[in-house]
């Protein structure tokens, strides 16, 4: 029986694995065998296309941001904060929940003592609240760290609130002054401690770090990370300690004389993913852009560099950029626009296996994605190429109205005679325009033209008021005023449709397929339950507040 059950349970054991697997090989092939087809000629695929949506959104709508934070919860989307070039840096809060038929902004009302403004910050979620860490507010880093309670955040109300708590940390190395720098959740079940914030890069003291920090939640104490290098660089390290007491200055010097450390950046992004946190791009002392991917063991203490190579993109990785947005999907890093020079953002689009280490090009760089249509070969562009061409093979018959002619007795008619002459096995042919004299008996003998002559409305109609001659009751005479006065009858119409259009913008919020967003920088890329979220940035300095899902 032992042995029984000892077989059974490794053959559980061994079909689970072949499982687990499968999915893993599953989940690796597929982006690949679906994104392979991005080209300069095609820069985005149909397939892909296919996969963009816009959201129209009901009720009030954030204000234009950019480099603000963007966090997911459940099926819910969190923004914070952010900038604009008019109205400065902002303080609001805003949620969306993309399981519902009709998604809507709400608001939040953050209670306490939260910032005046806030930007370029990190955010990210521990226990149902949102950790803050730095920025700037007016053009000066806040030297701030708190944390906002989303857990009281009712999602049936319109404007709901959230109240804001400083954290007050008695550790000295607290990196408070710090903006446009990263964190990630390194979790429990993985580091086997407590739950950890790591924090990577960004101006610290107004100089370009590369400084690593920890926080443990539990605990509320912030450390240094010390970094595992190798002996030739300790005793450098040590040589530059005697001479120097500045660690920034030290980190500099390193960097010129160690290649295992990345050098210090600002506007780069950082994902974790099995005991790795995986840096990527940004912006150097020169303000150079960098295109460089780094991984740093959280285990070993020490960073790795990675060298890829794939075909899919151009020389092996995309493009030296800063500001763009990025999130991971299970092992998958995806990476969306960002600014490659001044005045040259970018809506590029890539995602990177962390198992195989290998890029793949989603999409590549269109300033005009409304021009991007489907490809020919789909069926809905079939079917509307041969309604085109069936629009512009029929003849265009005039209004017969106006000559007092019926026109379905006008086309059986013109059948009917063309087949008496010509047979009824050939083909007929239809007038296209009938002729006045040939029809003007006919005419004249119309009900529309009776009705016109027995009709007389003045030149200058006034209160809405019709003479007719005829005894007719006060319905029909609204109605021959209707159809005659032709400012009256498309005001009407016009008047409807509006009517109409607001009716269905106010209980629906539009979803509009196959539109991408414009290229930009300082937009967040939220990872929300196998979607991916593109909200805001900005282009040539002008901010946005759309919302765009890629369903991956």
């Amino acid at each position: 029986m032992n042995s029984e059950s000892s077989v059974s349970s490794s053959d559980k054991a061994t079909s689970e694995n072949q499982e687990e697997e499968k999915h893993q090989v599953n989940a690796n092939i597929k982006p690949d065998e679906i994104l392979q087809n991005a080209t300069e000629e095609n820069p985005i695929p149909e397939q892909i296309l296919n996969k963009w949506e816009q959201l129209r959104c009901i009720g009030k709508l954030p204000e234009r941001r950019s480099y603000h934070t963007g966090i997911s919860s459940g099926s819910r989307v969190f923004i914070y904060g952010g900038y604009d070039i008019k109205e400065g840096d902002m303080k609001t809060m805003f949620s969306i929940d993309l399981s519902e038929m009709s998604p809507e902004w709400r608001e939040i009302e953050i209670i306490g003592d939260p910032p005046k403004g806030i930007s370029r910050h990190s955010a990210l979620l521990w226990d149902n609240k949102i950790y803050c860490l730095g920025g700037e507010c007016n053009n000066s880093q806040l030297g701030k760290f708190f944390n906002i309670d989303i857990s009281d955040t009712r999602m049936n109300f319109a404007k709901s609130t959230a109240r804001c708590t400083k954290i007050i940390t008695t550790s000295p190395i607290a990196p408070l002054e710090l903006d446009s720098h990263t964190a990630i959740l390194y979790p429990e079940s993985d580091s086997g401690d407590a739950d950890k914030m790591i924090i990577f890069g960004g101006y610290y003291k107004s100089l370009k770090s590369s400084k690593t920090f920890e926080y443990i939640f539990e605990e509320n104490h912030w450390n240094e990370i010390e970094l595992e290098v190798d002996e030739e660089s300790k005793e450098k390290l040590e040589e530059i300690k005697q001479n120097m007491n500045e660690y920034d200055v030290i980190t500099d010097t390193i960097m010129e004389t160690c290649t295992n450390l990345p050098r210090p950046r600002t506007c780069h992004t950082a994902v974790y993913y099995k005991h790795g946190m995986y840096v990527f791009g940004g912006s150097d002392e020169a303000n150079n852009k960098l295109n460089d991917l780094w991984k740093f063991d959280l285990k070993e203490r020490r960073w790795i560099i990675i060298n890829y190579a794939s075909q899919d993109c151009e020389d092996g990785q995309p493009t030296k950029r800063s500001g763009h947005a990025c999130c991971s999907i299970g092992n998958m890093m995806y990476i969306f626009g960002g600014l490659e020079g001044i005045t040259h953002e970018s809506n590029d689009f890539y995602c990177f296996n962390m198992d195989k280490e290998v890029w793949t090009t989603i999409q590549l760089k269109v300033s005009n994605p409304e021009d991007i249509r489907p490809l020919s070969n789909s069926k809905d562009s079939l079917m509307n190429s041969q309604r085109e061409e069936k629009k512009k093979s029929l003849t265009k018959i005039p209004n017969m109205a106006l000559y007092g002619i019926d026109k379905k007795n006008h086309m059986k008619r013109n059948i009917s005679n063309s087949r008496r002459k010509e047979g009824r096995n050939n083909q007929f042919l239809v007038d296209p325009v009938p002729d006045k004299e040939k029809f003007s008996k006919t005419f004249q003998l119309s009900p529309l033209y009776m009705l016109k002559k027995n009709v007389n409305i003045s030149k200058k109609i006034k209160d809405e008021e019709v003479e007719v001659d005829s005894p007719t009751t006060l319905a029909l005479k609204s109605s021959i005023f209707l159809k005659n006065n032709s400012k009256v009858s498309q005001t009407d119409s016009l008047m409807k449709k509006k009517q109409f259009q607001q009716n269905i913008d106010i209980h629906k919020t539009t979803r509009i397929p196959m539109m991408i967003p414009c290229p930009r920088d300082g937009a967040t890329l939220t990872a929300c339950e196998n979607k991916l979220v593109v909200f805001g940035g900005d282009r040539y300095q002008m901010a946005f507040n759309d919302v765009f899902v890629f369903n991956s």
